[in-house]
């Protein structure tokens, strides 16, 4: 990423991300590199303590919310673009779930809350944003 402009060389100071799964790993390290390039960053994960110290080592210009995105989706889109008055500029979509057990051990309420989590989570999230938008251009 470069610094301060997206690949189109539009600015970023000033706009926001939202980052699933972002209190650690790859979505930890890309709300730094969005933190880094003047964003503000709203991290969302299930773990509110490891969400804590996720912006407490970025700094400022970093909300977070504790949200299971297994859950009531509408609700979590509705809650984000409430605390951030509006949409991201940016989803960043990574929240994920995995269990290593053989098949025979999975029970299929565990794995269809992975596939939740993990698939329709990503596309659901950006959906209602689309809607959200679409609906506040008509009214």
């Amino acid at each position: 990423m470069s610094n301060t402009t997206a690949a189109d060389g539009r600015r970023l100071d000033g706009k926001v991300a939202l980052i699933t799964g972002g209190s650690r790993g790859i979505g930890f390290e890309c709300a730094r590199a969005l933190r880094a390039d003047g964003m503000t960053v709203m991290l969302l994960a299930r773990d509110v303590d490891a969400l804590r110290n996720a912006s407490d080592t970025l700094g400022r210009g970093v909300r977070y919310m504790s949200v299971d995105l297994s859950g009531d989706l509408a609700k979590a889109s509705r809650d984000v673009r409430r605390e951030l008055n509006g949409a991201p500029e940016i989803i960043v979509n990574n929240a994920a779930e995995f269990f290593v057990i053989p098949a025979e051990k999975t029970e299929v309420a565990d794995f269809e809350r992975a596939l939740r989590l993990n698939l329709t989570s990503h596309f659901a999230l950006v959906r209602q944003e689309q809607m959200a938008d679409m609906f506040n251009r008509i009214t």
